[in-house]
């Protein structure tokens, strides 16, 4: 009788274990997630204010691509887009536009709710385009 109920104890334990490891992984991946999002915003805002660490924004744009989700990767495609090689030639309000989304996208990302509207949003922007 132990045996038995060693045995059923066992078979029940295996589906916690399997939910409980892909608990973990799924929260392992956000927070890679969130740490690879604020690599990259980090090291736009580098750029934005002239200490351009081409190397650092690279890598951190690669890795959107590994850990972004399908929306976040075409927003900072489209940021991206507004933003290469076009140093004097920037449309202000489309860049402002892309980031917000961009930012947005990844906030949808990572966390569970937000409230804020990209109107909203470009207000609050840490710098402006111009």
């Amino acid at each position: 009788m132990p045996l038995v109920a060693a045995l059923i104890a066992a078979i029940l334990a295996i589906p916690a274990y399997l939910i409980n490891a892909r608990i973990n992984r799924n929260e392992t991946l956000l927070a890679k997630r969130r740490e690879v999002f604020a690599t990259y915003v980090t090291a736009v805002q580098f750029n934005m204010i002239g200490q351009r660490e081409p190397a650092i924004y690279q890598e951190a744009y690669a890795n959107i691509f590994i850990y972004g989700t399908d929306d976040v990767i075409r927003a900072v495609s489209a940021f991206h887009e507004q933003m290469a090689d076009k140093v004097g030639q920037i449309d202000g309000t489309r860049a402002a536009d892309a980031y917000a989304h961009m930012v947005l996208t990844m906030r949808a990302d990572c966390f569970a709710s937000s409230k804020l509207s990209l109107p909203e949003l470009k207000t609050l922007l840490p710098f402006k385009y111009q």
